[in-house]
């Protein structure tokens, strides 16, 4: 089903087909129109509903499938990801993991309050944002302040 005929309750009216050309001269009055109207569109919102709940279960086998749910511990070393738009520098040469930081409380079930380990500093952070360090690899990346063009 097309989202036009779930709007309007019919096909649309597209320019005729130079090969099949079909000249339809039955139109309904008012009247007519409404009561087609009644009696389909229950039937559109079912096969509307039926398309849509389709699509989710689709979708979200997809997501099931390519999802990892992260889990972080107290204590953990990580890194958090903050996007760098200067005007005057290329981006992709930004440090935009910025860290390293400890994980010191779950907040909710994506959402850790972090320390950063250099400075003390404490920042919230959503799980998306969020990279676990494997390994010994501890190298601190210093934030971008100002914009250096020397």
């Amino acid at each position: 089903m097309s989202p036009f005929r779930a709007l309007y309750g019919r096909d649309p009216r597209l320019p005729p087909d130079p090969q099949v050309v079909k000249i339809h001269t039955n139109h309904m009055d008012a009247t007519s129109w409404w009561l087609y109207l009644q009696s389909n569109i229950p039937l559109l919102r079912r096969a509307l509903q039926y398309n849509l709940n389709k699509a989710q279960q689709r979708q979200k086998k997809h997501f099931d499938a390519t999802h990892k749910p992260g889990e972080l511990e107290i204590g953990n070393q990580v890194r958090v990801y903050y996007p760098i738009h200067r005007k005057g520098l290329c981006e992709s040469f930004m440090h935009r993991w910025l860290g390293p930081y400890q994980v010191t409380h779950r907040i909710r079930a994506n959402t850790y309050r972090l320390r950063r380990m250099d400075t003390s500093s404490q920042t919230v952070a959503h799980i998306s944002r969020i990279k676990k360090i494997l390994g010994s690899s501890m190298a601190t990346v210093p934030p971008v302040v100002g914009n250096d063009t020397t």
